[in-house]
């Protein structure tokens, strides 16, 4: 025994890093409802990611519409409308070489307010940003989650992108992600032309992505699916009333300008808001184009890491956290 126990644990490990960096399917439960995109015309419909949530019996875990209610005059979310904001961008890398973001932008009602369990994050209009990074052979080679307050970020990197880009020390079987575990490489078969198609699990009440992974397939056997629809970012901006008038999903006034309305989180403001100094930390925000536009969307909390940590600035925002692309 003591013989074979040196020759285990390296084929453990081997082992494990296959199975981290492999493509596999997630074991969903049956109150799982898939949203899925009937159309890959563009791009942008492309790479969209398809979202499993659970519990959709729960309306504050379903994917939303932003519209205008009349009868509450105000902007929320709307569970009965699914709808994927979208929009493509572009940076420059270290290289030289352009890179495109294709950024998806999904809201929910919120996140419950609850003792037991208690959800720090516990708040209205919630949301989920996944930003999918392509070379210039199409070629995916960053996948970045996080939610749209600018917490609780991920990074899955592809085989596509060269080991130096990587961050050093970066580890390709599993990765912890405050309590979620996620990949932390997904290879991919150069071979095949398909772009494959980007799997999120969210978990329920949170928004959390506790899984991901990537698959051709669009279906997932015995999992219910739902279409969703994929409208512009900037949609958002321009929320109609009914009345020949348009509204924001976000603040345009006041010191809360930018921010998505309704969205402030008492608990992260209690708790969190005195040792970050951000009196606002944890409140869904507006991404801006560049460091120009809309608030600061620090993506660390450390005080000091706010600009070198903004995600309007993708290529910096890049190499606040290691990666050289």
């Amino acid at each position: 025994m003591s013989r074979i126990l040196p020759l285990f644990f390296p084929v453990l490990f081997f082992i494990s890093l296959l199975s981290g960096c492999g493509s596999y399917r997630a074991i969903l439960p049956s109150d799982t409802l898939a949203y899925t995109i009937n159309e890959k015309e563009s791009p942008l419909q492309l790479y969209a990611p398809q979202f499993y949530i659970q519990a959709p019996e729960e309306s504050y875990n379903r994917i939303g519409g932003v519209i205008y209610s009349e009868r509450d005059k105000m902007v929320l979310v709307d569970p009965e409308i699914p709808t994927i904001y979208g929009e493509q961008r572009s940076f420059i890398g270290d290289s030289g070489q352009q890179y495109s973001n294709f950024v998806y932008r999904v809201h929910f009602q919120g996140t419950p307010l609850s003792f037991l369990p208690f959800y720090l994050g516990a708040g209205e209009n919630i949301g989920l940003l996944i930003i999918v990074t392509v070379n210039g052979q199409n070629e995916p080679v960053l996948y970045t989650s996080l939610h749209t307050c600018g917490c609780y970020l991920a990074f899955i990197p592809t085989s596509y992108l060269a080991k130096e880009s990587l961050p050093s020390g970066w580890q390709q079987g599993k990765q912890n992600i405050y309590g979620e575990t996620l990949p932390g490489m997904f290879e991919i078969d150069k071979d095949v032309d398909t772009v494959p198609q980007f799997h999120v699990q969210v978990r329920a009440a949170t928004h959390r992505i506790m899984d991901a992974w990537l698959d051709k397939a669009t279906e997932v056997e015995g999992v219910e699916t739902a279409d969703i629809a994929i409208k512009p970012m900037r949609s958002l901006k321009y929320i109609e009333t009914g009345n020949s008038y348009s509204t924001s999903f976000f603040e345009s006034g006041g010191s809360r300008t930018g921010y998505v309305k309704r969205s402030q989180k008492i608990w992260e403001r209690l708790f969190i808001s005195w040792w970050v100094l951000d009196y606002r930390v944890g409140e869904d925000k507006y991404l801006g184009q560049d460091i120009d536009d809309g608030p600061v969307f620090y993506t660390s909390l450390k005080p000091w890491a706010r600009e070198a940590s903004d995600l309007r600035d993708f290529s910096g925002f890049l190499h606040y956290w290691g990666f050289r692309l």
